[in-house]
C-alpha cells in the first residue's frame, strides 16, 4: 500500500467557522479526515519538501473555502437565534413554541450536513491540483521522475455533534408559550428549587476551580516538549555522526533525549491528575442530580431548565477522561519512539522526528478539551442562575 501524504489526521473536534449565540445554541462539531497517496520512491526529503509547497499554498485557500462553504449555514443561524430573541424582547406577541423552535432547529442541522458534504466536495477540488503541482516541482528539484498516478485526494467529513437547543433557550420557550405568565408553585417546591440548583452551580464552580491551571499546565508542557523536539533536531548534523568526535556529540544528544523524556513524564502526571479530578466531579455530581431529580416530581420545568446544560457538561467531561485514557497509549508511544531515536543515532541513523512531533500535537488537544468543559460548565451555571431568578419573581 503507497504511503500517504496526510493533510488532517482524523481530527473529531473540527469547529466549523460560525458565530453562535452560547447562550442559546450549541457550536457544531465536525470530524474531517483528509489524505492523498504519495507517489513511489519520494523519500523523507521529497515528503518534506512536498508538504511545505502544499501548506503553504493550500492552508490560506483553505480558510476562504470554508467561510464559503458554510456562509449560508451562518444566515440560517441568525435567522434562527433572532426569532428567540424577539421573542424574549416580546413574550406576549410570539408565537413561538417549544414544538415548533425544534422543527427549525431539525431543518437547521439537515442543512448543516448539506453544508458539510458541500464543503468536503470543495476540499476534494482545491487539494488535488495544488499536490500535482508540489508534486511536480519536486520532479523538477530531484531530477528525476518519480512514478504516480493521478492524484486521488480521500476526504471523510462528517457531522460529530448535531446543534442543540441550550437550557437558557428552553426556558425562553417556556415562557413564551405559557405567554409570560408564571406558573403558579407551592412556596415549598420553590424553595426546594431554588436550593436544588443553587447546590449545582456551588459544586460546579468548586469543581472547575482548578481546571483551568491544570489545562495551562498541559498547555505549557506540550510547548516545552516541542521546543526539546527542535532542539534535538538541531544538536547534531549528519557530518557529526562521521566524524572523530562521533562519541561526544551522540553524548550531547542523548541529554536532550533525557530532558525529553522527563519532559513527557511530568506530561503524564498532569493528565493523571486531570483524571483524578474528573473523578471526583462525577462523584460530587451525583448527590445534586438526583435532588434535582426529585424536586422534578412537583417542579418539572425547573429541572427542564437545567437538564439540558447537564447533559452537555457532563458529555463533555466523558468525551475529556475518554480523550485521557487514549493518552495513555500516545504515552508508551512517545516515549518508545524516544528511545528508537537513541538506538538509531547509536547505529550511526540521524533519526526523524515527525512522527514524535504528530504524537505530541494529539497532547495538544487537552487543553481545547479543557476549555470546552469550561465554556459547557458556564452554561449549566447561566441556566440555573436564570431559573433561580425566575422561581424568586413567582414568590
Amino acid at each position: 500500500m503507497a504511503e500517504q501524504f496526510v493533510v488532517f489526521n482524523n481530527i473529531q473536534d473540527w469547529f466549523p467557522p460560525v458565530v453562535i449565540q452560547k447562550d442559546l445554541i450549541t457550536v457544531p462539531r465536525i470530524s474531517i479526515d483528509m489524505r492523498m497517496p504519495l507517489p513511489e520512491g519520494v523519500l523523507d526529503k521529497g515528503k518534506a519538501f512536498i508538504k511545505k509547497i502544499f501548506d503553504a499554498k493550500f492552508d490560506p485557500q483553505f480558510t476562504q473555502v470554508s467561510k464559503k462553504a458554510f456562509g449560508t449555514m451562518q444566515s440560517t443561524i441568525d435567522a434562527f437565534q433572532k426569532q428567540i430573541a424577539e421573542a424574549k424582547a416580546n413574550p406576549q406577541k410570539s408565537k413561538l413554541t417549544e414544538a415548533s423552535l425544534k422543527k427549525d432547529l431539525a431543518e437547521l442541522n439537515t442543512k448543516l450536513e448539506f453544508c458539510v458534504d458541500q464543503w468536503k466536495k470543495a476540499l476534494e477540488k482545491l487539494a488535488g491540483p495544488i499536490f500535482d503541482e508540489a508534486v511536480e516541482k519536486w520532479d523538477k528539484e530531484a531530477k528525476a521522475k518519480v512514478k504516480r498516478a493521478k492524484t486521488k485526494v480521500l476526504v471523510k467529513a462528517l457531522v460529530l455533534a448535531a446543534i442543540v437547543l441550550t437550557a437558557a433557550a428552553l426556558t425562553i420557550v417556556a415562557v413564551v408559550a405559557t405567554g409570560g405568565a408564571a406558573a403558579v408553585l407551592i412556596p415549598a417546591v420553590i424553595a426546594a428549587s431554588v436550593a436544588a440548583l443553587g447546590t449545582l452551580v456551588k459544586t460546579y464552580k468548586d469543581m472547575t476551580s482548578g481546571f483551568k491551571s491544570r489545562a495551562k499546565l498541559c498547555e505549557d508542557k506540550v510547548n516545552e516538549i516541542k521546543a526539546d523536539i527542535l532542539a534535538i533536531d538541531k544538536a547534531m548534523t549528519p557530518e557529526q555522526l562521521t566524524s572523530p568526535q562521533k562519541a561526544n556529540f551522540i553524548k550531547r544528544y542523548k541529554v536532550g533525549t533525557s530532558l525529553l523524556r522527563k519532559h513527557l513524564g511530568q506530561l503524564e502526571k498532569f493528565h493523571y491528575d486531570l483524571g483524578q479530578q474528573i473523578a471526583k466531579i462525577e462523584k460530587d455530581l451525583k448527590a445534586p442530580r438526583e435532588k434535582l431529580n426529585t424536586v422534578a416530581k412537583d417542579d418539572p420545568q425547573g429541572a427542564k431548565a437545567t437538564q439540558a446544560a447537564i447533559d452537555l457538561f457532563e458529555g463533555k467531561l466523558a468525551a475529556l477522561e475518554k480523550r485521557l485514557g487514549e493518552l495513555k497509549t500516545l504515552q508508551k508511544a512517545a516515549n518508545d519512539r524516544v528511545t528508537l531515536m537513541d538506538a538509531a543515532v547509536d547505529q550511526g541513523t540521524l533519526p526523524k522526528n515527525d512522527t514524535l512531533l504528530k504524537i505530541i500535537d494529539a497532547f495538544g488537544q487537552t487543553a481545547d478539551f479543557v476549555t470546552s468543559i469550561m465554556d459547557s460548565g458556564g452554561k449549566l451555571a447561566a441556566a440555573a442562575n436564570a431559573y433561580e431568578k425566575a422561581l424568586g419573581a413567582k414568590k
